[in-house]
């Protein structure tokens, strides 16, 4: 008859196993649809600024701990368009493209404008007395000079436009860790801005925007947001690969780790497995970490069957890193995976 401990530990591999099972698919979905979404065969084709893009994109997609997001969801299903903060020129263009069109479109729709221009003409029908509609003007006079009209509605709408996103512009300033978005009152109207602003955290970001605003003249603005640029460096990392720096840097960590989990087993021998080789599992460690070019980390872990502490080299990312190894090394048959 089995142990309450090995049936547990059984149980919650099993489980473990097949949460990574399912992430790691959710990210094989996901991944493929944007690379056909960008006609893409790999990621190593895009130049640095796109692959950074695309990295970002997929981390608002898809992430170890959870898997699918309710955005890459929506990308799978709809091919819902995404901004990031490392989107290129051309996707913000498209985005603001297809966004703007959409929502001119829904203006249009819900104003019912055709049908009050076609109110105008009924009018012109009623002062000219016409019986027929070339009793006033040709259908091709007359939507031309609609298109006119809108032509000359949409100037000026352009024009104010780019007038406030300049004044937005201009009171932007610096280059720091955080961007707040804001609005405020003129006598013109409401208007919006940003500002860039350094803080350790948040609400000291909102603190200094709002004293770099009162220096020109906005003392009470409102609705402030504040958004810091961030990018998954595990995922830049395990894609684009480590600098010689960091590597080394995260060997030192490892073996400083061995270390001193060492140290503990030698003071305590009898609480420890593997106690009486301890070079035989330093190299055992070392073997393993150097396997997987030395990231991870080295933890204690307390056995449910015989209650030892083993010293363990654990991979951190395992679930993550086998699923995008072979975009790193360009692999392009999914079947890989």
């Amino acid at each position: 008859m089995q142990k309450f401990g090995e049936i547990y530990k059984r149980k919650l591999n099993e489980s473990e196993t097949r949460q990574e099972t399912k992430v790691l698919d959710e990210f094989k979905i996901v991944y493929k649809a944007m690379l056909e979404h960008y006609g893409l065969k790999a990621i190593n084709s895009l130049n640095e600024q796109s692959k950074l893009s695309f990295l970002t994109e997929l981390n608002r997609y898809w992430t170890e701990e959870e898997g699918l997001s309710e955005k890459g969801k929506n990308f799978v299903n709809q091919r819902l368009i995404s901004l990031n903060e490392n989107s290129t020129s051309l996707q913000k263009k498209n985005f603001l493209r297809a966004k703007s069109y959409a929502v001119i479109n829904e203006t249009f729709r819900q104003s019912n404008i055709k049908y009050k221009l076609y109110d105008v003409i009924d009018e012109m029908y009623k002062e000219l007395n016409a019986s027929n509609l070339n009793d006033i003007l040709s259908s091709e006079t007359i939507t031309s000079i609609i298109l006119e009209s809108f032509n000359r509605s949409l100037i000026e709408l352009t024009n104010n436009i780019g007038t406030e996103l300049k004044e937005s512009a201009n009171l932007s300033e610096g280059t720091g860790d955080f961007r707040i978005a804001y609005n405020y009152d003129t006598e013109k109207g409401h208007k919006a801005g940003n500002i860039t602003v350094n803080g350790a955290n948040e609400e000291e970001a909102l603190k200094n925007a709002k004293l770099a605003l009162a220096k020109k003249g906005i003392n009470k603005p409102y609705a402030l947001r504040a958004f810091k640029k961030h990018i998954n460096e595990d995922w830049r990392k395990t894609l684009t690969g480590r600098s010689t720096q960091e590597k080394e840097a995260a060997k030192k960590k490892i073996l400083d780790d061995i270390n001193l989990k060492i140290k503990g087993l030698k003071r305590n021998p009898s609480k420890y497995a593997y106690s009486n080789v301890p070079d035989k599992l330093i190299q055992h460690l070392i073997t393993r970490a150097k396997e997987n070019n030395w990231r991870g980390h080295i933890e204690n872990i307390v056995s449910a069957s015989d209650g030892l502490i083993y010293i363990t080299y654990r991979d951190a990312k395992s679930t993550f890193q086998q699923a995008v190894a072979p975009i790193a090394a360009g692999t392009t048959h999914l079947g890989a995976f």
